[in-house]
């Protein structure tokens, strides 16, 4: 692989060297014990690790719909219509026995 890339034999074999001292430092890390890693590098439990930020998100989303609500149904004024609620009747512009004129 070395020659494909133009590598002399002494960078190639610095370069494989290197390159399995990394792995061999990658090899030494410890596996996550579960999904969680915040509940890894704390400590706590991880079923209260997951179920506090969804909790707050929902609290969260509970009391934007009440301040929506709430903001909503304030009004600062009795609101009255203008007009009435039904338009008055106007002539029909073609006779009922479905004549055109």
């Amino acid at each position: 692989m070395c020659k494909e890339n133009g590598l002399a034999s002494k960078s190639c074999a610095r370069s494989r060297a290197e390159e399995d001292a990394k792995r061999t430092a990658l090899g030494k890390i410890p596996v996550p014990s579960s999904h969680a890693l915040v509940a890894d590098a704390t400590g706590l439990p991880e079923w209260l690790v997951e179920i506090v930020p969804a909790m707050a998100f929902s609290t969260g989303l509970l009391v934007l719909g009440f301040v929506l609500v709430g903001y909503g149904a304030h009004s600062s004024a009795e609101q009255t219509a203008s007009g009435p609620a039904v338009p008055d009747a106007e002539p029909d512009m073609f006779p009922h026995s479905g004549e055109v004129p």
